[in-house]
């Protein structure tokens, strides 16, 4: 914001320099970004942030000058009272007075427009705006002077006598100053004649309404506009001007008045006219608060004691009424400063203007207590285990494309189609929270693919969103991954199945958290039937394992024909079913031995299957069971398919013989044969 030395000196007696100046702004919190000379004039760049639009203004500027050198603030005064003659035939009506609280409007008659004498051009430029009339300028010179945008009608084009200021609803356009017409979304607040919108509230006014060389009759008004409406309205219509800037971060509901009054008398004085009575609706009045500070919570933050007197002139500096109960102050909130509302605000003030630099520097007293987030730890350990077997993490922007979802065949039943749609997404592919990490990691592969990898072994673990109505989104930490290879040559006939590869990983991870689990054959339809599974624990299903089907990876354009290795958990859910904390158990001393086979099934009966079979047998010495091996075709006959398992005996207190392990390893190859109706496979 471009700031005149001179007009601030309106406001200021000034007896420091413009680098003192410069360096006082800054030390408060307003970056002086360029000192310029224009036309023999100083001029300021200031950098204002978004929570002080109190500083939108030369007079905002120029009491934040007065605090920094330590002089006194003018208030802004009219030159002398405006008389003004009968109340017009003029009505306003606010529809929604939360979006706008406050409408004043001044009806001036027989107004002269021309050229702005110089002094006005020149304040206009030295501010980067160029001069237009007088009647326009004169607004923009409010605005620039006091803060508060203001607009003129031409009278005599507004229909009805009435201003309204409501909604734009459906289908509403309008051709704003700029020439362009503009469609108008239906919650654009607009300001309406009785037939028609001729302004976009707080944004610009309508081309048919402007004010022109042969206007001779204008309306001015002034209003407070709801922030968001207008930031979201100036948004939506991609259009910005200095008016929707101040009206979006919160200009002064009370101060417009003085700004309407100033501009009124600023035109009967430059462009002559007659003056009508004030017209103003004002619905939602602003009510000050009484914010209670502590004397012992300003020593506590700002960490040294800092005298009543002190904070008294403070605060009276900035312009608060303030009065004195004990240890306390209680202040009265202000138009002008919609950042202060709560204690907290009061004390960054103070600190603020008494100057950081001044706050000591000390080790805190208070002893840290150390509190174990049990479930980050989860999480580390878990990926500590993906890390060990070769995988990497991924780090997935928290978006997805719906259509994804339909690609891999989920039916819009699915709880994984209660998506949350995004406002403002970056791109329409990630205009949805995600609900599944599948889609992100299936992502990930086709880029390493398109990159010539020969090898993706990825992890994730993070948050998925599921919509609920009228209420905070659910979200649940979940855990995926993924395993592909692509074709190579070997120097064995067999590959191992990837499924194998994950399914290794779930078997540790269970088996570290002391959670026992089931598989059953997956319903998931972007898996291939046969070599996926899904996950449950005590009949809750958690997730699901196996290959992403051919069909599905087709549609999905990963071009591969080696197969892929998906899993996905509810991690959240798989930690509630933790078990018990693990009891102490001598390491073995005595050698184990282990044995494999081969079954043939039929394709219904599941590796887990056989697996429960085994661990079920009678005995304790079977210290472990395994899945080594899957096949089908080949010399398999049709329907059925070959499982390979390891046993691992062991005993607790002997060496075991070749013959003890032989005669339980060969009962319990005839339970399987007599349980599943199998062969083994030689």
């Amino acid at each position: 914001m471009k700031v005149p030395l001179g007009w601030i000196k309106e406001f200021v007696s000034l007896d420091a320099s413009p680098s003192e100046i410069a360096s006082g702004l800054t030390m408060l919190g307003l970056e002086v970004e360029s000192i310029e000379e224009a036309d023999g004039e100083i001029i300021f760049d200031i950098s204002i942030t978004p929570n002080r639009p109190d500083c939108l203004s030369v007079a905002g500027i120029s009491r934040e000058v007065a605090i920094a050198i330590g002089k006194e603030f003018r208030e802004p005064q009219l030159k002398k009272p405006l008389s003004a003659g009968h109340h017009p035939s003029f009505r306003i009506i606010i529809d929604d007075p939360v979006l706008c609280p406050r409408y004043t409007a001044r009806i001036i008659k027989n107004v002269k427009v021309g050229d702005s004498p110089e002094w006005l051009k020149k304040r206009l430029e030295q501010c980067g705006l160029r001069s237009i009339n007088i009647i326009v300028d004169i607004t923009n010179y409010i605005m620039l002077g006091y803060g508060h945008p203001l607009h003129a009608f031409d009278l005599d084009t507004l229909r009805g006598n009435l201003i309204r200021v409501a909604p734009a609803g459906k289908g509403q356009k309008i051709k704003t100053l700029d020439g362009f017409e503009r469609d108008l979304p239906e919650d654009t607040l607009l300001i309406w004649d009785a037939e028609r919108p001729v302004a976009v509230a707080g944004i610009m006014g309508g081309e048919e309404t402007e004010v022109r060389p042969e206007t001779k009759n204008i309306l001015l008004e002034a209003a407070y506009f709801a922030p968001s409406s207008i930031r979201r309205s100036s948004r939506k219509l991609g259009l910005r001007t200095e008016a929707s800037y101040r009206f979006e971060r919160g200009t002064d509901i009370e101060g417009l008045l003085f700004c309407t009054n100033r501009a009124a008398e600023l035109i009967l004085e430059l462009a002559g006219g007659e003056l009508m009575e004030l017209l103003d609706e004002y619905p939602l009045k602003f009510m000050p608060q009484e914010i209670r500070l502590r004397s012992e919570r300003i020593k506590k933050i700002i960490g040294e004691e800092v005298s009543s007197e002190e904070v008294s002139n403070i605060l009276q500096s900035l312009g608060f009424e303030i009065r004195r109960e004990g240890e306390s102050f209680f202040v009265k909130t202000l138009s002008r400063r919609p950042d202060i509302n709560t204690e907290i605000d009061l004390i960054e003030e103070i600190a603020r203007i008494r100057g950081y630099d001044r706050i000591p520097s000390i080790m805190p007293e208070e002893r840290l207590s150390i509190t174990v987030n049990k479930k980050f730890k989860d999480v580390e350990f878990i990926k500590a285990i993906f890390r060990a077997k070769g995988y990497s993490e991924a780090i997935n922007l928290s978006f997805m494309d719906i259509d994804d979802l339909k690609k891999l065949m989920i039916d819009e039943k699915d709880e994984r189609f209660r998506a949350i749609e995004l406002r403002n997404p970056l791109r329409r592919e990630e205009s949805f929270l995600r609900t599944s990490i599948t889609l992100s990691l299936i992502n990930n592969l086709r880029t390493n693919i398109r990159y010539g990898i020969k090898e993706v072994s990825l992890f994730e673990i993070a948050r998925v969103f599921f919509k609920k109505d009228n209420e905070l989104p659910d979200e649940r930490l979940h855990l995926g991954a993924l395993y592909w290879q692509s074709p190579r040559p070997v120097l064995w006939r067999e590959s191992i199945n990837p499924y194998y590869f994950l399914r290794e990983i779930i078997d540790g991870i269970f088996k570290e958290f002391r959670i026992s689990f089931k598989l059953k054959p997956s319903m998931e339809p972007f898996l291939h039937p046969g070599q996926s599974a899904d996950i449950f624990i005590n009949q809750k299903k958690i997730g699901f394992l196996g290959i992403l089907s051919p069909k599905v990876a087709d549609s999905l354009d990963l071009k591969t024909e080696s197969p892929v290795a998906l899993l996905e958990i509810d991690f959240d859910l798989l930690l509630s079913y933790r078990g018990p904390e693990p009891v102490f158990k001598p390491i073995p001393v005595y050698p184990y031995i282990e044995r494999d086979l081969a079954m043939i099934v039929d394709n219904e009966i599941s590796a887990e299957m056989l697996r429960d079979l085994i661990t079920a047998y009678p005995s304790e010495l079977i210290e472990s069971v395994t899945i080594f091996d899957y096949f089908r075709g080949g010399n398999i006959p049709e329907g059925q398919k070959s499982i390979g398992l390891r046993i691992r005996y062991r005993a607790k207190d002997r060496t075991l013989t070749e013959e003890e392990v032989e005669g339980m390893h060969e009962n319990i190859i005839n339970l399987l044969i007599e349980k599943t109706g199998g062969t083994i496979r030689s």
